[in-house]
């Protein structure tokens, strides 16, 4: 979803809410699909927690999809060996 360029993950989710709000206005029928990341740097969506605030937060939240990179989550340290 983006990086909070060392502002901090707080900051930097409210950024991409931010984002994702001015994106979605005036259009409708349109879904974003948000990918999970591996977390490397200042990368905002490498947690489950990114992705249910960024759903929670957005105005058209009902509107967002997650795309899962297994490679991502992996790299994240989340353990697929029990999926």
């Amino acid at each position: 979803p983006g990086s909070h360029v060392k502002a901090g993950e707080e900051e930097g989710l409210k950024k991409i809410v931010e984002g994702l709000n001015q994106a979605m206005t005036d259009v409708q029928d349109v879904q974003i699909a948000i990918e999970t990341m591996a977390g490397k740097g200042s990368e905002i969506g490498y947690s489950f927690a990114h992705i249910r605030y960024l759903m929670d937060h957005a105005v058209y939240g009902d509107r967002l999809r997650v795309c899962l990179d297994t490679c991502h989550i992996h790299d994240a340290g989340y353990d697929l060996s029990d999926f």
